[in-house]
């Protein structure tokens, strides 16, 4: 006997609707794969730029390059920021960046180090090319702002250039 709460149910499948989706002019590009393997390049922009990314090869990577540096530096101090700096074999000047929990939050870590960033970025072309550096915030400023970094940045890669 079969219950009668039980019913005789077809197996026909239920459409499902689906949404309304307008192409745009270079097609559904988040549901298509890639099809090339290798990433795009990205030397130049669409608009023909340079791009100014900061790259592996002018970062200071690991632990040694900054154990390193620390012994065989010297120091500049500016009102938000002290400079570490050597000279070496490096063709184009080097970075690292060094900011500890005693700063702040991670929100203003990240945005210290976004900062430093922007300020090589822009004055790179300046710097000597054998030329590594770590960069800390002076402890009791909280969050500089990016110009003021960048003043910094300026005032003491002047230093170390005479």
């Amino acid at each position: 006997m079969r219950n009668p709460d039980e019913k005789n149910l077809s197996a026909e499948q239920i459409e499902k609707k689906t949404r309304t989706r307008f192409q745009s002019p270079y097609g559904h590009q988040e549901w298509q794969k890639s099809l090339s393997k290798t990433p795009p390049s990205r030397k130049k922009g669409p608009d023909g730029l340079i791009d100014h990314r900061f790259q592996k090869s002018l970062r200071l990577l690991k632990k040694r390059e900054f154990l390193s540096l620390r012994k065989e530096s010297r120091r500049f101090y500016g009102s938000c920021i002290s400079i570490d700096y050597a000279f070496s074999g490096a063709l184009a000047p080097k970075l690292g960046i060094t900011v500890s929990k005693k700063f702040g939050n991670a929100c203003e870590r990240n945005y210290f180090k976004r900062s430093v960033r922007e300020a090589f970025r822009t004055h790179r072309n300046r710097l000597p090319g054998k030329l590594i550096m770590q960069v800390c915030p002076i402890h009791g400023t909280k969050e500089p702002s990016p110009r003021h970094v960048a003043e910094d940045f300026m005032k003491l890669a002047e230093k170390i250039k005479n």
